[in-house]
């Protein structure tokens, strides 16, 4: 048995001649993307192996400790034109360096430090050695597993023998002295113009179930400190944590091939993130594969590479359809996300369909999601990297952002007018990545939507240091549809945030009845309003009604928030602005509804685009009411840079706010 630290955490149980049953359920994995080939599991294995005999033999005395017989520290020779990336790390990084250089290969040098990085304070005294006096792009980094080390008076690691730490030892690093090390390492690091990714610890589950707890303490005080000073966070904690039986070798701290592979994908995915910050712009085309006649639309099928820029780690196509427009000129684009049940080919007549009742002038882009990890429009990707997903956009939100981006330019067609809508998981992915990304949708509709965290989380963590005005939604769902769970929480989120939103429901559960809804909300008209025109945001009005809640038989079977309210904008320049406000009449209504006479609302303004609004600024707004004196009030903009005019009175006769410079 050993018993000695290798490479920062001790290996227990007897080392075993790499045979192909060490490895396991890994061997079947045969092709597709990700997938790892026989010779190369073998080859990992046998090169952690020899690395841990090296480590113990470098702790003993018997070699100097940095001299590893590891591909990982091969020395790389840079290609000047692409990017210099830095791994910094103890031997979990050793672990993954070279599957990173792997997935890396053509985008970018990956290096790393010539030695394990130990514990933070050894990094602080060899910080400026490691870095040197070259060029970096990025610095992927940590320090934690040597940092809380249990030690005894003497300096030696204390084990987690037979399940019960050593009392009397203590931690190597103190949590204080800890977050004052990583300040200095990246100020060290700062001085290079990297950017700079910090990973979290991996787990050590060798250690007693107590002992466990201290890295998640770590990783929380080394995550305010990244927070305080902008670095992105890679949370590669919370990525095997989930896994981490089935990851982990039996000394339960040092990962498999496929672990290594799997950690290995999540740091290239990160660095690809920071060194393409906007990744629509990469480089890329799709191929045309096909062609048919669907509603008298031309439909094309063009199949597109998986980019590593868009965080696709393991290669592999994906395809899409375009729906041309029977009248061609700068048009409009609806773009189509399908349902769990569906997909982009399955649900593919019933998205031209949509595209073709919009309007001979629009152009229809029938988007496609599968059962790999992309699934759910990036909803289930989040959910399982949270920390992750904060600073970047998952694989599939960044597909579908470069393909509108591709589609707008392919056709010519215009950027004021990109409308974004979707069914069940469509539904929710329409919430998720088109609430985050007002500076492409100018509205968006979601039917029946499964779950909505993809949305709230995307509006509390926003991937941008700003996030744009949120596109004003046509929400519908059902309170007898157990996919509604939580609906309370989106509409609460709509409230707090002052988002626009149209919603409606009824009791027809999981299915696509909107035209059972209220009329006013049904024909509501989301697809003329534009990006590049401002809009009015409605909360608390008068005419809403309440949700009842999941499988609630409370009142309010059917309902509506906002449905009766319309806008046009009046004005929109830098010394002035106006917007009028009305309620709908049922002269532009197809079904019939009672409408009220008057409705009191708080309204907002969001998406102003030359009249210059400032956080903290005055301004005075003018009421002008028919068969009323006009009224004017001071207005003080939020810590947003919002403006809200509080209980506005609005009838079918116009309503007009104007605002100017105090």
């Amino acid at each position: 048995m050993i018993g000695l630290p290798i490479l920062g955490c001790p290996i227990r149980g007897p080392i075993r001649r790499a045979s192909l049953q060490d490895s396991g359920p890994c061997i079947r994995r045969n092709g597709g993307p990700g997938s790892i080939s026989l010779v190369r599991e073998v080859s990992m294995m046998r090169n952690r192996l020899v690395a841990g005999w090296l480590g113990c033999m470098a702790l003993t005395g018997i070699m100097a400790p940095g001299v590893w017989a590891d591909p990982a520290f091969d020395p790389v020779q840079d290609d000047p034109a692409l990017p210099r990336v830095l791994l910094i790390g103890d031997s979990i990084s050793i672990g993954y360096t070279v599957p990173v250089r792997q997935m890396l290969k053509g985008k970018a040098n990956v290096h790393r430090i010539p030695e394990n990085g130990a514990f933070s304070q050894n990094g602080v005294e060899k910080i400026e050695s490691w870095l040197g006096k070259g060029k970096w792009d990025v610095i992927h980094f940590n320090f934690g597993i040597w940092d809380t080390h249990l030690m005894d008076a003497q300096g030696n690691i204390i084990l987690d023998a037979g399940g019960q730490a050593d009392k009397t030892g203590h931690i190597r690093t103190p949590l204080a002295q800890y977050r004052a090390n990583l300040e200095k390492l990246i100020a060290a690091m700062d001085r290079t113009g990297a950017k700079l990714i910090w990973a979290t610890t991996t787990p050590e589950m060798s250690r007693t179930p107590a002992r466990r707890k201290d890295i998640p303490k770590y990783n929380a005080a080394a995550a305010a400190v990244m927070a305080a000073h902008g670095v992105l966070a890679d949370d590669l904690y919370s990525l095997v944590m989930p896994r981490v039986k089935e990851l982990q070798t039996e000394d339960r701290c040092h990962f498999t091939p496929e672990g290594y592979e799997y950690l290995g994908g999540q740091v290239a995915q990160s660095i690809m993130a920071a060194l393409h910050p906007d990744p629509r712009q990469a480089e890329w085309d799709a191929r045309q594969t096909g062609e048919q006649t669907l509603s008298d639309r031309r439909v094309v099928r063009f199949e597109q590479d998986c980019l590593p820029e868009w965080g696709y780690m393991g290669g592999g196509s994906q395809y899409f359809y375009v729906v041309e427009p029977r009248r061609k000129g700068r048009g409009p684009l609806l773009v189509c996300l399908h349902s769990a049940g569906g997909t982009g080919e399955s649900e593919l007549a019933a998205n031209v369909g949509y595209t073709a009742a919009a309007g001979d002038e629009f152009t229809g882009l029938v988007l496609n999601s599968d059962t790999t990890p992309t699934w759910w429009w990036g909803a289930h990707e989040i959910k399982a990297k949270p920390q992750s997903y904060r600073a970047m956009l998952t694989p599939t939100e960044n597909r579908v952002l470069a393909t509108v981006e591709w589609a707008l330019g392919k056709y010519g067609l215009d950027k004021n007018r990109v409308y974004l809508r979707g069914i069940s998981m469509g539904g929710s992915g329409t919430l998720g990545i088109g609430m985050a990304h007002g500076d492409v949708f100018a509205a968006v509709m979601a039917g029946v939507p499964a779950y909505t965290e993809h949305a709230q989380y995307r509006l509390k963590y926003p991937v941008a240091a700003s996030l744009p005005d949120s596109p004003p939604a046509l929400v519908f769902f059902s309170h007898k549809d157990h996919w509604s769970k939580g609906m309370e929480g989106w509409l609460e989120c709509v409230r707090t945030n002052r988002l626009a939103q149209v919603a409606a429901w009824g009791p027809w559960g999981h299915v696509s009845r909107y035209d059972m809804t209220n009329p006013a909300a049904y024909e509501f008209p989301w697809m003329t309003l534009r990006k590049d025109q401002a809009y009015p945001v409605f909360t608390d009005a008068s005419s809403d009604e309440k949700y009842p809640g999941l499988d609630s038989g409370n009142p309010d079977q059917n309902g509506q928030m906002n449905a009766y309210f319309r806008w046009k904008a009046l004005e929109d320049r830098p010394d002035r602005f106006a917007v009028q406000l009305r309620l709908v009449r049922q002269s532009e209504l197809k079904g019939a509804v009672e409408l009220p006479a008057e409705v009191v609302s708080d309204v907002t303004l969001r998406r102003i685009q030359r009249f210059p609004v400032a956080a903290g600024k005055e301004y005075a707004c003018a009421i002008e009411t028919p068969g009323r004196p006009a009224r004017t009030e001071i207005l003080t903009a939020d810590h947003s840079g919002l403006i809200t005019i509080p209980r506005v009175r609005i009838t079918s006769r116009p309503v007009n706010l104007r605002l100017t410079r105090q």
